[in-house]
């Protein structure tokens, strides 16, 4: 069972109570068809091209209106924009509406918006007539023809006869699939030749990447000439559609107008509704960077949709939020580094209620400096947290690297506007949503000493504060630490530094660069903690930072004791390669602590043995026992089909510490290429016959990855044999252990303990100054 939350955090949650969370009211999507009208929805993307497919679906929606992507309610504030003579007061201005189908939205721009010279065309005849003979009498002037939108309008209609081409959901249909670009450059022809100079051009469209590069290609880009594009989003306040509606209105303008910048988004990452004198605009090169913004406010409405009703039992994290600070500090280097993180990061824990009367949500503040805490950094830690609070949904949010944040009032301004959009729905209207901390401030960072950026592992920074203990009394010893930002809960690297006289005798590194000065733990002005001056210190080889490590190195020496015993005996070496070097810990005590071993690091980042050479003071050499291949070493020989060892390349030992950088995939570590079946494979290869043991951590969210990643190896090492270690009860790693071939009878039934009495007897009385790896504990099946 993981340990109980402490009574000090329990107790020190303080609750603040905010303004209720009230979002404007608006009509929600309309619902005037019954469940059975969905089944007369396309099957495949080919029936939306497809005559008499629509001619069967209006026939059987008998009179019904259906309405694609909104009603004229919905879309009004658009029209209005689009159409110039609404603002003038004229509503002369004429309206082609291309794709009407039967619904409603003319007969309400005729009747309410005032304008009668409209225009509507459908190649469906069945649905024209039945309009037809619907609005005759309600709006008399208006017009219905039959007309095929990619041939034949301007021919039919007159060039340059519109001054308004309203489209709602006809350019989806043309071209739901990429294949079907021809049809709509020929649509998009017609409706360029059919308006006037001055003409407007406005559609409605789930922007799916294909559509909405078309239309940014054709009337934002480079060569789209005398147009301009603005992007507006059709907001959905109850999270009613997973999708979000997007309204694009492209204007024809004068040549050579303007600044350049043609095209202007209306809404933001979030899909919330922009003034127009905040709206972003963008230059005709920059249509990935408009892309990039549609969709992240796609994902987030699609997240709002799923989050829209409490799930008992769910949790889901990682939803990055993209926000700028609202007050900065010129003179720190950590906001001017900050502009391409997330500032936010939140999670999302729903709770099977304790309670018989929960309170339906609540914002949980993660205290800086703590983001690593198991408590705070895994799910069922979150869940600790949630269950001893009252709320249904607990909204846990963490404060990111690189940005500054005053205090709690600036926290809960920023997020007031954010957290909303992950409220369920069913609460009451009046209800104000309380945020909760841990004391009654947000925490304080670790001091940075240093931070840049590697092209494979992107932003990183270098961190220390003072070790102390669970009481939190000083130990009298730095702890250094390297993170990087793409994962920001997580600590890539950790050292700890003590003063130089008191290594004594055990030859220590120094501890790098460190330019600030003090003796005590304090705050600078941006709320991090600094530590001592850590220049006279060393880095003290006899500290494994984590649990992992310790299982990997504590089961590669009980695993392979005799074959490892044989070569200390015979004062030889086994040769062990280690894949992802980190800052250096692992590598740098295998030397230290298991002489008879020969190590070589394999790191593909190269940047990053810069990192550990100057803040963790990692050091290699033939001499040593120790070797670096960056850039192009075994790893990549491994991964390759074309490529193999010489036969000299054997290992005794490969061991794969390396992270995933794609934090989507489930898995934090290892990357899936590592676990595929010809590394795996190319790695049994290469191990040595007696004794060759692959050691894999690997951590994921599910035990349906972890299981698959045994099952990989499992299926590898068929011959052999596969055990599992987990480091601690609450640790999300698990450390798997594969041998090439089995071990004899007697090694096997050897317990794990005798053989660790026996390794730190025999073999390496250096091993006996430290508890290097609590092997009595290690529990392996």
């Amino acid at each position: 069972m993981p340990p109980p939350v402490s009574a000090s955090v329990l107790k020190s949650l303080k609750k603040a109570s905010i303004e209720a969370l009230k979002s404007p009211s608006a009509p929600s999507q309309p619902q005037d068809s019954p469940r059975d009208d969905l089944d007369l929805l396309p099957q495949h993307f080919q029936q939306f091209q497809d005559r008499a497919y629509w001619d069967a679906f209006f026939r059987e929606r008998k009179e019904r209106a259906f309405e694609w992507y909104g009603t004229y309610n919905d879309l009004r504030p658009f029209v209005a924009k689009t159409v110039e003579g609404w603002r003038a007061g004229r509503k002369r201005e004429r309206v082609l509406v291309i794709g009407c189908g039967n619904s409603d939205f003319s007969a309400d721009l005729y009747q309410e918006g005032g304008f009668q010279r409209i225009v509507n065309v459908d190649f469906s005849a069945s649905v024209i007539e039945e309009m037809r003979c619907k609005t005759r009498e309600s709006c008399p002037e208006m017009e219905w023809e039959v007309m095929d939108v990619t041939a034949g309008l301007a021919e039919g209609l007159g060039r340059g006869s519109f001054d308004v081409v309203l489209d709602k959901g006809t350019l989806d249909a043309i071209f739901s699939t990429p294949e079907s670009e021809r049809h709509a450059d020929m649509m998009m022809d017609e409706v360029e030749d059919v308006l006037s100079p001055n003409g407007r051009y406005m559609v409605v469209t789930l922007g799916q990447d294909f559509i909405l590069g078309k239309l940014l290609e054709r009337f934002g880009g480079s060569r789209s000439g005398d147009w301009r594009l603005s992007l507006h989003a059709v907001e959905d306040p109850e999270a009613a559609s997973p999708f979000l509606t997007i309204v694009g209105v492209a204007s024809r303008c004068q040549a050579g107008e303007g600044d350049g910048k043609r095209i202007s988004v209306h809404f933001d990452d979030a899909g919330r509704r922009l003034a127009d004198d905040k709206a972003r605009t963008f230059r005709a090169p920059d249509l990935a960077d408009v892309l990039s913004l549609v969709n992240m406010a796609q994902e987030r409405v699609a997240l709002k949709h799923e989050l829209r009703d409490i799930v008992s039992g769910r949790f889901k994290g990682e939803i990055h939020i993209w926000l700028a600070p609202r007050s900065t500090d010129a003179t720190s280097e950590v906001v001017s580094a900050a502009p391409d993180g997330p500032r936010y990061t939140l999670s999302i824990v729903d709770l099977v209620p304790q309670n018989p009367a929960p309170l339906p949500c609540a914002v949980f503040i993660i205290p800086q400096g703590r983001e690593h805490d198991w408590l705070f950094s895994t799910a069922d830690g979150l869940r600790q947290v949630g269950l001893s609070t009252d709320y249904r949904r607990l909204i846990c949010v963490r404060m990111n690297r690189g940005h500054v944040f005053r205090d709690m009032d600036e926290v809960k301004t920023e997020l007031g506007p954010v957290v909303i959009d992950f409220v369920p729905v069913d609460r009451d209207p009046a209800y104000m949503v309380p945020y909760l901390a841990v004391g009654d401030s947000i925490g304080a960072r670790s001091a940075v000493v240093a931070s840049g950026e590697l092209p494979g592992c992107g932003r990183y920074c270098v961190e220390e504060e003072e070790d102390k203990d669970e009481d939190g009394k000083d130990r009298g010893a730095v702890v250094r630490r390297l993170i990087f930002y793409r994962n920001q809960h997580v600590i890539q690297s950790e050292v700890r530094l003590v003063p130089s006289l008191q290594k004594g005798k055990n030859k220590g590194v120094e501890g790098g660069k460190k330019k600030k000065k003090g003796s005590s733990t304090k705050k600078d002005r941006a709320g991090r903690r600094t530590c001592p001056s850590a220049q006279n210190y060393t880095v003290d080889w006899s500290y494994l930072s984590f649990d992992y490590h310790r299982t990997m190195l504590g089961g590669l020496i009980a695993l392979s004791y005799p074959h490892l015993r044989r070569a200390a005996k015979a004062q030889e070496r086994r040769r062990c390669l280690l894949i992802g070097l980190g800052g250096g810990g692992l590598a740098l005590f295998v030397r230290h602590y298991v002489p008879c071993l020969e190590v070589t690091v394999v790191e593909l980042e190269e940047g990053l043995v810069d990192v550990a050479k100057e803040w963790f003071g990692f050091s290699c050499g033939g001499e040593q026992g120790l070797r670096v291949d960056a850039g192009n070493g075994h790893t990549r020989v491994l991964l390759n089909e074309n490529e193999s060892f010489t036969e000299m390349e054997r290992w005794d030992a490969i061991l794969v510490d390396v992270d995933n950088a794609d934090a989507s995939l489930g898995i934090s570590c290892p990357a899936p290429d590592f676990l595929t079946g010809h590394f795996l494979e190319s790695c049994r290869a290469r191990l040595v016959d007696e004794g060759g043991i692959l050691i894999m951590n690997v951590a994921a969210r599910s035990s349906d990855l972890l299981e698959g990643s045994m099952g990989a190896i499992r299926k590898t090492f068929a011959s052999g044999e596969v055990h599992e270690a987990r480091p601690t009860e609450q640790d999300v790693n698990r450390v798997l252990f594969a041998l090439k071939t089995q071990r004899p009878t007697s090694a096997s039934k050897l317990s794990l303990g005798v053989q660790t009495e026996k390794w730190l007897e025999e073999c390496f009385p250096e091993s006996k100054n430290v508890d290097p790896l609590g092997l009595c504990d290690l529990n392996i099946s």
